[in-house]
């Protein structure tokens, strides 16, 4: 018999990541465009990316945070691993370019808020930089043009000089409880 637990929480490390790859390949720039467009890419062929993606996270990067907490050099690397893992995963030539370091910082940053949220890892360094966030933070830069990780540690350090000693993490599940109500 199947541990009904770990069905439940196998289901929800499916959706935490089905929901991290929408967040950050899901923008309303019309800029930013994730898969080639001059290709006839296949459903399949981003599944293969997206499981490539998640297995290669999942097994070098995720568990670093669990009994550890990370800081932001260490973060910002794994953002640049996540890079990195882009163009090692497009095997089949799918994606317009490697995304950048927004797209990046996105899916890594909001797959380990999800994580966080249900106690699997200690509190991540960062939060999900977007559009909400950077409104919040008085911020006026589009998350989807964060290409470098200069840019990108800024923007850390600009929201960080703005909220005080509240960890990031701990300010954006704030912004994000006060929208719902």
């Amino acid at each position: 018999m199947i541990n009904k637990d770990c069905k439940i929480k196998s289901f929800l490390l499916d959706e935490f990541w089905r929901l991290s790859i929408q967040g950050a390949f899901s923008t309303r720039k019309s800029n930013v465009k994730i898969y080639a467009k001059n290709k006839n890419v296949k459903d399949s062929d981003k599944k293969n990316l997206r499981d490539c993606l998640r297995e290669r996270i999942e097994h070098f990067i995720i568990p670093q945070y669990i009994n550890c907490t990370i800081d932001d050099v260490k973060h910002c690397s794994n953002i640049k691993k996540v890079q990195i893992y882009f163009q090692e995963c497009d095997t089949r030539h799918i994606l317009e370019g490697t995304p950048n370091i927004g797209i990046c910082q996105k899916l890594l940053n909001l797959y380990l808020k999800y994580l966080w949220c249900i106690n699997e890892i200690l509190m991540p360094p960062h939060c999900p930089i977007d559009s909400i966030v950077l409104k919040e933070a008085n911020i006026k830069f589009n998350w989807t043009e964060i290409d470098t990780l200069g840019q990108y540690k800024n923007i850390i350090n600009s929201i960080k000089s703005t909220i005080g000693c509240l960890p990031l993490a701990v300010w954006e599940s704030n912004i994000y409880s006060r929208k719902r109500q």
